[in-house]
């Protein structure tokens, strides 16, 4: 598998996984689930196994993507815009106008 594994330097909001796919084909595995988990671990990634022909994981795999995605993202901190703009001129706001 390492031939495998390419690198995205500079980008700390990255989430990458290992997806194991066609798990419904059971008899023709060719990786191991303790292979995939390790190799993903190793290289830091998380490992699932899916089958799209049955839906087996699939959910889990964007929830877990979305969970890792809002730990990744530095918090964006509340601003409150207070600065007062005046109108001048005959011009009247249509917000809030009798």
């Amino acid at each position: 598998m390492d031939d495998l594994f390419f690198t995205f330097p500079g980008n700390p909001i990255l989430v990458m996984s290992l997806v194991a796919n066609k798990t419904d084909l059971d008899s023709k595995r060719e990786v191991q689930n303790e292979e995939g988990e390790q190799y993903a671990g190793e290289n830091g990634m998380f490992f699932i196994e899916t089958s799209a022909k049955t839906s087996h994981n699939i959910n889990d795999l964007f929830h877990e993507i979305a969970k890792r995605l809002v730990k990744a993202c530095p918090p964006r901190p509340h601003r409150v815009n207070l600065k007062s703009e005046t109108k001048t001129g005959n011009r009247r706001s249509l917000c809030c106008s009798g």
